[in-house]
């Protein structure tokens, strides 16, 4: 057992359920959609992650295979909806299906091995997007608090994505991640909060 990976883990397994009640269930189902996209396949990946440092080694595929859909069709759901979000209008639903299709078609691609890399480079593309989108809100008299949290998440994610490069040990670089996630996971539903 890895005590401190698991604790790691499981702050961003209770961070992820604790947004997911607070903040996004009160959204339209298309707005859940495409925020839960990502934020439930994190947490899950985080669960599964939290039962392969308790010992239980049959969860580690989960933890990769979610975290895989947190990064393709996760990420383009948290694109689409952050920038319908920055702009004050709700999702279409045409477009927010259309999107969580094709990130879907993307995870398939990454997990029969035909582009393994797409889950790498879409976290690094939606980055920009996502800032984006907050600094548009930011802009926005009314949507101020959508793009300051929005930002913030965007700045912890791009922490915890790029922690191997201020972080030498790979233990640490685990539990890095994980609170670093949890903290973008917080902010994320933060700014979802402020759309409504």
């Amino acid at each position: 057992m890895e005590v401190v990976h698991l604790l790691s883990s499981t702050v961003l397994f209770l961070v992820g359920i604790y947004v997911f009640f607070r903040y996004l269930m009160k959204l339209d189902l298309i707005e859940t959609l495409l925020w839960e996209s990502f934020v439930l396949s994190i947490t899950v990946a985080a669960l599964a992650a939290a039962a392969r440092f308790a010992g239980i080694e049959a969860a580690l595929p989960l933890t990769g295979f979610f975290q895989n859909l947190a990064a393709t069709a996760g990420i383009l759901g948290l694109i689409v909806v952050a920038s319908y979000d920055a702009l004050g209008k709700d999702p279409q639903t045409g477009v927010s299906y259309a999107t969580l299709a094709i990130g879907f078609i993307l995870f398939g691609l990454q997990q029969t091995g035909v582009w393994p890399q797409v889950a790498t480079y879409v976290p690094l593309l939606a980055i920009p997007f996502l800032a984006i989108a907050g600094f548009l809100a930011l802009g926005r008299k009314r949507l101020k608090k959508l793009g300051m949290y929005l930002l913030i998440a965007v700045l912890f994610m791009s922490l915890a994505m790029f922690r191997s490069y201020f972080i030498a040990d790979e233990d640490q670089a685990v539990d890095v991640y994980n609170l670093l996630m949890a903290a973008a996971v917080l902010f994320f539903g933060l700014a979802a909060s402020k759309r409504l």
